[in-house]
C-alpha cells in the first residue's frame, strides 16, 4: 500500500544517498514530502514535493514562507504565526510552520535524517499522533554524543520515544545501542543503495606506471585526511613513483602545511568540492581509491569505486569491514596508522594485474548484493511496515 513519507533531512539540496532514497520510494508509488529550511525551489519529480520550513539564513525569507503557510494551509493558524513572527524567535517559528505542515499532510510515517533535527521535532514526537523514525549515520551518532555529554543526555531523552531507526550500518547500530538500548528497540540495518546501471564498470583496468591515487571527502578530521598526507610522505622517503588527488580538501590548511612540510607539492593536487560526474570521472582515471577516516557508517564513496571497479584500501573504520573483507574485495589497514596505509599501498604496486582483477569484479559483486537500490528501497519499506504494525497495537 503506498504511504505518505515525510522527510525531514533541512537542507534543500540533501546529499545524494539520501536524494537516491527519495527517488527510489517517490518511482514506487509512496508519496514524498521532504521539509527542509530552505527557499521554495521544488523538483519535478511524481511523488516527490520539496516544502519550505522558512530559511534559517534568510529572515525576510522565513516570514514569508510562514505567512504563506498559514494563509495556504490553515487559515486560523495566521494568528499564531503572526505572534511568534512579533517575538522574533527564528525556531518557534519554523516548529510552528512544521507541525502546520504535518497536520494537514497527515503522513503515515515521519523520517529523520538526522539526530540534530529531533530538537525540531520534539513537540511533534511527545504527542506521540504519527510514527518517527531516525536515521543513523555518521558523526552525530558515532562521535558527537560522546564527546558532548548535553548532546548524548538529550538524543537518550529522545530516543526511547521513537518508533524504529534506519542504521546505515551494524556498526553504527552499535554505536546507537551506548545511547539508548530496550529489548523493544525496532533498529533495522539498511545498507545505502545505488542504481548499479548509473555506474559503468570499468572493464579495461591498467595500473600506470606512476601510481595515481585519488581520496574524496571534506577537510574534516574525522575523515584522516592528514593520515592519507603521513602515509604519502613515506612513499616519497621509498622512492615510489605516485601523485594523489585529494577532492574536498582545497583551503584546508592543515593539508597544505603537511604537504610543504613534507615537499610533496609536485605530488599532491588538492582540489575543492565538485560536481557529482566530475568526481566520479576523476575516480575512473585513478588506479587506487583510499579512505583514511577515523570514523564513518560505511562510506559511500568506497561503494562506488568498487562498483566502478576502482581498486580500494580503507582504514578499518565503522562499518567498512561489513563491506571489504581485506585481501577479497578491496584491502583493509587499521585507523590513525600511516605506516599501514603506507605500506598496503607499496604492496598494491607490486601485485599482479591478474590479483588485482579478481578483486575488483569480487568487489563489483559484493556492491551487487549488497548495495542495490532495490535492496535499499526493500529495506525500508519493510522497516516502515513493522513501525505501523506496531504502531496500530
Amino acid at each position: 500500500m503506498p504511504l505518505k513519507i515525510v522527510v525531514f533531512e533541512g537542507s534543500l539540496q540533501p546529499p545524494v544517498f539520501i536524494r537516491r532514497l527519495m527517488e527510489g520510494l517517490a518511482e514506487e508509488g509512496h508519496s514524498i514530502y521532504l521539509l527542509h529550511f530552505g527557499g521554495n525551489i521544488s523538483p519535478s519529480k511524481e511523488n516527490l514535493k520539496y516544502l519550505s520550513l522558512g530559511s534559517s539564513q534568510n529572515n525576510i525569507q522565513l516570514i514569508f514562507q510562514s505567512l504563506k503557510i498559514a494563509f495556504d494551509y490553515n487559515i486560523f493558524a495566521t494568528f499564531f504565526t503572526f505572534k511568534k513572527i512579533v517575538l522574533g524567535n527564528r525556531k518557534n517559528l519554523q516548529k510552528r510552520n512544521l507541525k502546520v505542515l504535518l497536520n494537514e499532510l497527515e503522513p503515515d510515517i515521519i523520517h529523520v535524517q538526522w539526530p540534530a533535527l529531533l530538537e525540531v521535532l520534539e513537540e511533534v514526537i511527545n504527542e506521540g499522533k504519527y510514527p518517527v523514525v531516525l536515521s543513523q549515520r555518521g558523526y552525530q551518532i558515532n562521535v558527537k554524543p560522546f564527546v558532548n555529554n548535553s548532546y548524548f543526555q538529550k538524543l537518550s531523552s529522545i530516543f526511547p520515544k521513537l518508533s524504529g531507526f534506519h542504521s546505515v550500518s551494524k556498526a553504527i547500530s552499535q554505536e546507537g545501542d551506548k545511547i539508548w538500548n530496550s529489548p523493544a528497540k525496532l533498529d533495522e540495518v539498511v545498507y545505502t543503495g545505488l542504481d548499479l546501471q548509473g555506474f559503468q564498470f570499468q572493464e579495461n583496468y591498467s595500473r600506470n606506471e606512476k601510481l595515481k591515487l585519488i581520496t574524496v571527502g571534506r577537510p574534516h578530521w574525522k575523515k584522516g585526511l592528514h593520515d592519507a598526507i603521513h602515509a604519502c610522505a613515506i612513499l616519497f622517503k621509498k622512492d615510489v613513483e605516485f601523485e594523489i588527488t585529494i577532492i574536498g580538501g582545497k583551503g584546508n590548511e592543515e593539508i597544505l602545511f603537511l604537504t610543504n612540510m613534507y615537499k610533496l607539492e609536485e605530488r599532491v593536487n588538492i582540489l575543492g568540492k565538485l560536481p557529482q560526474k566530475k568526481v566520479y570521472e576523476l575516480m575512473t582515471e585513478a588506479d587506487l581509491l583510499i579512505v583514511s577516516s577515523l570514523e564513518e557508517g560505511i562510506p559511500n564513496v568506497l561503494v562506488e569505486a568498487m562498483v566502478l571497479g576502482i581498486p580500494v584500501i580503507s582504514t578499518s573504520c565503522g562499518g567498512v569491514e561489513e563491506l571489504i573483507a581485506h585481501d577479497r574485495e578491496g584491502w583493509v589497514v587499521p585507523t590513525r596508522d600511516p605506516a599501514a596505509l603506507a605500506g598496503q599501498i607499496e604492496l598494491f604496486t607490486t601485485l599482479p594485474e591478474e590479483s588485482i582483477e579478481i578483486v575488483r569484479k569480487a568487489a563489483r559483486e559484493k556492491v551487487e548484493n549488497q548495495h542495490s537500490s532495490n535492496q535499499m528501497i526493500r529495506g525500508m519499506e519493510s522497516l516502515y511496515k513493522k513501525v505501523l504494525q506496531r504502531s496500530k497495537i
